[in-house]
């Protein structure tokens, strides 16, 4: 893990639910052509999904009520449970809007994230499958995205790049999604966790395991 102690301001994930404008947040496509395949909405709606996360003005309640389905939306960023005591976001079902709102204030209060504008692939490099069915879920359909970011801990100062997947599946008529998976570094973010201003390691897994 490439860690610093500081790292200039960015635009980045508030700790706190923002209430600003959203007006220049992409949106999916609320009536897509006719014309177009179901691929191509699919490609579309996740593209403009990664976008918004992109956002100066990113707000999570807005975000949720765009982008996931009414009814039964899920997130679930992958990782350890032990992880959880420092790493609230992780190992986790985030369930319906309320909860997925939830995932992102555990996430603004812990990390700092900045998403620069290489951070996804354009849209017609995302791999798409329009009639995937995943369990658990009614809704067809799965997009698959690999992205990078800078990272920072709030409370350790400590920050690292990573690279991480995004796998949204489930959409409806509307392109919006029923679940997000994330899988990305929590190894990087739980040491940066257990860092203290000193530089020092102030925890370790087995700690974690045991408490």
């Amino acid at each position: 893990m490439s860690a610093t102690a500081s790292m200039p301001t960015a635009p980045s994930m508030p700790s706190t639910l923002a209430t600003t404008s959203t007006a220049n947040v992409p949106k999916p496509l609320s009536s897509p052509s006719p014309q177009w395949s179901r691929s191509a909405m699919l490609r579309k709606c996740a593209h403009a999904f990664c976008m918004a996360l992109r956002s100066s003005e990113f707000n999570a309640h807005t975000f949720v009520s765009t982008f996931f389905v009414e009814e039964g939306a899920t997130i679930i960023e992958h990782g350890p449970n032990w992880a959880r005591k420092k790493l609230p976001f992780l190992g986790q079902t985030f369930e319906g809007r309320e909860g997925c709102v939830q995932y992102f204030e555990r996430l603004g209060h812990t990390l700092r994230m900045k998403l620069s504008q290489e951070a996804f692939p354009p849209d017609d490099e995302l791999c798409v499958d329009p009639d995937t069915k995943v369990a658990g879920l009614e809704l067809k359909g799965m997009v698959c995205v690999t992205g990078k970011g800078h990272f920072e801990h709030r409370g350790s100062g400590w920050s690292w790049n990573e690279t991480f997947i995004y796998r949204l599946c489930g959409f409806d008529e509307d392109g919006r999604i029923a679940r997000w998976e994330i899988w990305a570094d929590p190894l990087s973010a739980w040491e940066a966790a257990n860092i203290s201003t000193n530089g020092e390691n102030n925890g370790d897994q087995t700690e974690a395991v045991h408490d």
